[in-house]
Formats: C-alpha cells, sequence, structure tokens
C-alpha cells in the first residue's frame, strides 16, 4: 500500500475541505507536517488512522468531537476523510479510494472505490479489502504516535508476538494451520463413528468440546489483551500528564524511574526463573544416576576381578607369543605343546580392542555423571540467591512507589489529585486485566495441552481399529501435510527473526555511539539491548529509544523485502507506509540524525509530522535528497496574541511563520511548500 493523497472536510482542527498529496516514490518517498505543539499533527495522524479503521489512536482526545467546531457553528453536522491509495501488490498496481464520514454522535458512511481509469466503481463489503491490506490490529505498527514510544513494550508478552506475526505474514499460514486441524478432526470423528468404540467416541466428543470451546476463549483473551494495551498507555500518558506540573514533577519522575526499574526487574526474574527450571530439568537425570553410577562402578571392578571381564591384557599380546612362538620370559613356546595350549586358553579373558572403548565409554560415562551432579547443585543456588536478590529489589521498589504515591496524594492541588486519582483508577483496572489475561491465557494452555493428550489416546485407540484404507490414508495425508507446513513455518519464523536480528544490529551499529547490541527470544521475541558484558540496558534509556525507533523501522522493512537478506515468504507480509507523529521529542539530539536517516532507508514511503524544535540540522541533513513533498501545519486563532509568542520555521533560507492570531475563525491549514 503506498498513500497518494487524503482530503479531509471539517474534520477536527481542519476546516473545509484540505487536501494533501503524498511523496511515494522510490527516491523521493518522505513526506513532512511541520506544525507545533496543539496545531494538528495528531489530529493529521488520526485522519488517517480512523479513515481506514474506524477507530482512533489511544492518546486522541475528545474522540466523539469529530466535526470542526467552526464548521460546526455556522450548521455544518457531518465531517470526512478521504485517502487514495495504490495496492502495488495487485495485478498492475490498482488504485484505490476509501472515503468514511461521521456526525459527532455516530459514524454514518464508509466506502471504498476501485478507480478503473479515472472512474470509481464502488466495491462491496470494502471493509474486507481493507482489513486485507492492512489488518487493524497491525496499524500501530505503521501509523503511530511516536510520543508513546515509551509506551512500546519489547519485553515479548503474548500481544507483542501475536501483532508482529501478523506484520511478518505469518496469521494467514496459522489460520491455514487451523483449518487442516479441522479437518483432522472431522476425519477423527468420522473414524470413531465408522468403528463404532466407545473408548474412541469418548476421546472424539472430549476433543470436540475443546474445540468448540478454545475459538471463544482465544478471541477474549485477544480483545482483553487489547484492553490492557489501551490502559497502559492511558496511563503513560497520565503519567506524562503528572510529569509536567511542577509541584508533582520530581516525584512524578522518580516514581516513573521506580516503576520502569521494576518492570526490568520483574524481566530478569523471569529470565532466572526460566534458568533455574532448565538447570533443575538437566540436573535430575544426574542426581538420580549418580548413585546408580557408584554402585556400577564397584560392580566393574568386582568383575574384573572375579575374571569375569577382560583381565589387563589385550588378545593382541597373546597371539603375538603363539605366531613368535615365544613366550615373554624367553621360554619358547611351540605349536602343539602344552605351553600353547594354556596360552590359547587365556584367549577367554583377554580384552579386546572394542570392549576396552566400551568399558572406556562406560567409566568415561560415569565420571560425567559425577562431575555434573557436583555442580548442578551449586549452580542451581547461585540462579536461586540471584532470584532472591531481585526478589528483594522488587520489593523496595514496591516500597518506594508506595511511598512516592502517597506524597503524590499528598500535594493540595486539583489538577494533581485529579490526575493522581484517575492514575489509580487505571492501575487498578490495568492489574484486574493482567490478571484476566493470565487466567484466560492458563485455560487456553491447558485446553490445548489436554487436546494434545487426547489426540495422541485417539491415534493410538484408532490404529487397533478395522476402518477403511481410504479414511486412513486422508486422515494420514492431513496430518502429514499439517507437519510439513508446520516445520516449514519454523524455519521461516526462525530465519525472519535471525534477518531481523542482523538487520537490528546492523543499524544499532552504525548509529549507536556505545557497544550495544539487541537480542531477539525466538520463544517470545522480546527484544532486549544488552552491553559489551552481556548486561541488560533499561529500555527508558536514550539508547533504548533508538532501539525501539530502529525495531520498528527494520520490521517495516523486512516485511517490505526491503532488507538485504531477503525471505521467501509462505505468504506475503503487510507492506504499508510508516506515518509517524512526533517521531523525534522523545529521542536525545545526539540520535535524532541518525534515526531520521534510518528511518527514511527502511521504508518504501515514510510521513512525518514534526514540530520546529525537533527539525534540527542534523534532522534535516539526514532527509536531504529523500523528501518529496513538505507542508506546514499553520495554526490559525481567531482572539488576540497578547503574550503568546509566534514560531518561525526556517526551511532552505525562507523564514514561515507557524501560527497566527487575529484571524477570520480558529482552524488549522495545510500548506504545501515546494521543495
Amino acid at each position: 500500500m503506498r498513500l497518494l493523497s487524503l482530503v479531509t472536510t471539517d474534520f477536527r482542527g481542519f476546516y473545509g475541505v484540505q487536501q494533501v498529496n503524498f511523496a511515494y516514490d522510490d527516491v523521493k518517498r518522505v513526506t513532512v507536517l511541520h506544525g507545533e505543539n496543539g496545531a494538528g499533527k495528531t489530529n493529521f495522524l488520526n485522519a488517517i488512522h480512523w479513515c481506514i479503521t474506524g477507530k482512533f489512536t489511544p492518546r486522541f482526545q475528545d474522540q466523539k468531537l469529530l466535526v470542526n467546531k467552526e464548521a460546526a457553528k455556522e450548521g455544518q453536522r457531518e465531517c470526512s476523510v478521504e485517502i487514495l491509495f495504490k495496492d502495488e501488490e495487485s495485478s498492475g498496481g490498482k488504485e484505490y479510494r476509501v472515503r468514511r464520514c461521521a456526525t459527532n454522535e455516530k459514524q454514518t458512511s464508509f466506502e471504498v472505490f476501485e478507480i478503473e481509469r479515472g472512474n470509481s466503481k464502488l466495491i462491496d463489503r470494502g471493509e474486507s479489502l481493507i482489513q486485507l491490506l492492512l489488518p487493524p490490529g497491525l496499524i500501530s505498527w505503521f501509523f503511530f504516535d511516536a510520543e508513546a514510544i515509551g509506551s512500546l513494550e519489547l519485553s515479548g508478552n503474548p500481544e507483542f508476538k501475536r501483532d508482529l506475526r501478523k506484520t511478518l505474514g505469518f496469521e494467514l499460514i496459522d489460520r491455514l494451520l487451523l483449518d487442516l486441524d479441522s479437518v483432522q478432526a472431522k476425519l477423527r470423528r468420522e473414524v470413531a463413528n465408522q468403528s463404532n468404540d466407545k473408548q474412541l467416541l469418548a476421546l472424539q466428543a472430549d476433543m470436540d468440546n475443546i474445540d468448540r470451546v478454545l475459538p471463544g476463549q482465544k478471541s477474549s483473551l485477544e480483545a482483553l489483551q487489547e484492553k490492557t494495551k489501551e490502559v497502559s498507555i492511558a496511563m503513560a500518558q497520565t503519567n506524562a500528564n503528572l510529569s509536567k506540573l511542577p509541584q508533582a514533577e520530581p516525584l512524578q519522575r522518580q516514581r516513573d524511574s521506580e516503576e520502569a526499574k521494576k518492570r526490568r526487574l520483574e524481566d530478569d526474574h523471569k529470565v532466572y526463573t526460566a534458568k533455574a527450571a532448565t538447570l533443575i530439568g538437566r540436573a535430575a537425570p544426574a542426581l538420580v544416576l549418580n548413585d546408580l553410577t557408584t554402585k556400577l562402578e564397584g560392580r566393574l571392578e568386582d568383575q574384573e576381578v572375579k575374571g569375569r571381564l577382560p583381565a589387563p591384557y589385550s588378545d593382541q599380546l597373546v597371539k603375538d607369543i603363539l605366531e613368535r612362538e615365544l613366550c615373554i620370559c624367553g621360554r619358547p613356546v611351540k605349536e602343539g605343546s602344552h605351553e600353547a595350549h594354556k596360552i590359547n586358553e587365556l584367549l577367554q579373558f583377554a580384552s579386546t580392542g572394542a570392549l576396552n572403548q566400551r568399558i572406556s565409554d562406560v567409566r568415561y560415562l560415569i565420571r560425567d555423571i559425577e562431575r555434573n551432579s557436583s555442580e548442578f547443585p551449586v549452580q542451581i543456588a547461585e540462579i536461586r540467591q540471584q532470584i532472591t536478590r531481585i526478589d528483594r529489589e522488587i520489593a523496595k521498589c514496591e516500597d518506594e512507589i508506595k511511598d512516592l504515591t502517597k506524597q503524590l496524594q499528598g500535594i493540595d492541588v486539583a489538577e494533581i489529585q485529579k490526575l493522581e486519582k484517575e492514575r489509580q483508577q487505571l492501575q487498578r483496572e490495568f492489574e484486574s486485566l493482567h490478571q484476566q489475561v493470565g487466567g484466560m491465557a492458563h485455560q487456553i494452555e491447558q485446553n490445548v495441552k489436554r487436546y494434545k493428550d487426547l489426540k495422541a489416546q485417539h491415534e493410538a485407540a484408532s490404529r487397533k481399529l478395522k476402518v477403511s484404507e481410504r479414511l486412513k490414508n486422508q486422515l494420514s495425508k492431513a496430518e502429514r501435510l499439517s507437519n510439513y507446513i508446520r516445520r516449514s513455518l519454523q524455519e521461516q519464523e526462525n530465519r525472519a527473526l535471525h534477518i531481523l536480528a542482523l538487520e537490528l544490529n546492523s543499524v544499532l551499529e552504525k548509529y549507536l555511539t556505545k557497544h550495544y547490541k539487541a537480542k531477539i527470544n525466538a520463544a517470545n521475541y522480546a527484544v532486549q539491548l544488552v552491553d559489551a558484558d552481556g548486561k541488560n540496558v533499561g529500555h527508558s534509556t536514550g539508547e533504548g529509544q533508538v532501539l525501539k525507533f530502529a525495531f520498528i523501522a527494520t520490521v517495516v522493512a523486512l516485511a517490505a523485502k526491503k532488507t538485504q537478506e531477503k525471505i521467501q515468504w509462505m505468504t506475503e507480509p503487510t507492506i504499508a507506509p510508516l506515518v509517524l507523529d512526533a517521531p523525534f521529542s522523545a529521542l536525545d539530539p545526539e540520535y535524532q540524525g541518525s534515526v531520521a536517516k534510518n528511518l527514511a532507508l527502511q521504508t518504501t514511503q515514510l510521513v512525518l509530522m514534526i514540530s520546529s524544535a525537533a527539525w534540527g540540522e542534523k534532522v534535516a541533513a539526514a532527509l536531504e535528497g529523500v523528501v518529496g513533498k513538505r507542508y506546514l501545519i499553520l495554526s490559525q486563532e481567531a482572539g488576540p496574541q497578547g503574550s503568546k509568542p509566534v514560531k518561525p520555521l526556517n526551511i532552505n533560507g525562507t523564514e514561515y511563520l507557524l501560527n497566527s492570531y487575529g484571524a477570520e475563525r480558529t482552524q488549522s491549514i495545510l500548506k504545501e511548500v515546494k521543495v
């Protein structure tokens, strides 16, 4: 998908009809919209977001007031947003026009048109087409309120993994596998019915019950995770609002720091707990076998003493004596003599090279088990000490957070009290949702595990029964196909994560001033920045913010096949423009230019809404040569200027004023600046 143009009609701050044409060719693919805080950058982002999905970004305020206030005074009751875009993945690169209209009370219409030779043809069920091209669950990856970058969690929660899998195109394969599972369930049901076996029928009934329950549970889990994400973003916004108040700023800053520290400690706790579980699993056999190996070695020694195991001489020595007809003591040993007969008898006790090697292997295994059984308890004890230390530090953080919260609540300022009360309410809601998510995830996990056990029992029981060969062959084919696709999907997923890590670290190596690297956990997709010693670097640091921008750009680039290493996708991933509101305000100035350059390189189309403060020399230099369209979001106020400042912006030696006063009406105006 490439955006071609956007037209707003009386939407939020944009009075009347206003239009932006986007840069979209392969070289000049960046569109920049300059505007001050409050001018309409977030409104512009949400115009795109709402037109495509019918929803808004979590930080978008007064979501029910969509019609421009000035237009409403004049009697206008409806607003609309219209987007023209090209789907380059379709045959010939089809163009589409999407139009969404609404009143302040409710949405009134949504239409999708296919453009053919300049004519618009209305598409039935256009919503399905848009969701196919850009699924609603993925839009937050491509249309992003960058001021909320701090709330982007890379710690590997289930929702994060789910959304990333969708972006990389794995969702369709997951659906195919679900369909194949349904086919197998149907065939197993036929096997049970054909055999009329009571055990098989009972197993099938239990599996059918899980099949009925599981989709609803998964749907409920996704809804809970989405709600949890919204509450988390709302908490972040409330915290940001608290931080802006002079009386609360230092306390809120401390609390934010403690909460970030607590999250890092909780992540570490999960890591060490997993290590302990893995180590205990590896240690169990060694600890159990240790006593047995001691007895085994004693048994070996007893058998050697009794002569039941080969003595400490080899069969080759005996053969050499007989061949040379000379004993090692110098006495002759003639063939057929009494001496030769006695020496021949020794062969039954002599060791062979192969047998010696087997005995040596057994002894080596015994030594290895003994060494492991002595090392594991020490390693496990060290990990448990780390877990205990982390538990103590988490408890300290919780006490500090409680104390800071009490101090904030004690400040007698109405706005602080209001925000703090709001925050406490959101915190309770978040904790409740978190518990519900955990409970539902556990139920799903138990049902999936039980289904797997029932399936194994069903397969074992059905093999003993007489059913038609046709049915057996059909079930076998479905199972083989499902297993093949799962293996192929896992291989592609591992390769995608490997390339993602390579590309991500390539970016970090170029732009970070410190020797940090990113690691991606293949199990939960968690992304962590580590220093040269392998220690975790907090996501709230300047480098952590760079990691988040680099990660978003790399994911978009991988989906668009713009990475150096390519993947032959089983299904096409999502390809869309990257639209960012206030992309550099959360970054340290030293990183703004490098992040801007990386975003431009990694994307097929980039739209930036940026303030004059963030548009410095480094950013301008980084985007030189790739900016194809540039607009000003001019803020006009009907009231007098008074002591309010006017913000200037210098572009290529020309100064533009981004706000003005004494205008005919209060509004935001989109004005193109020639590149």
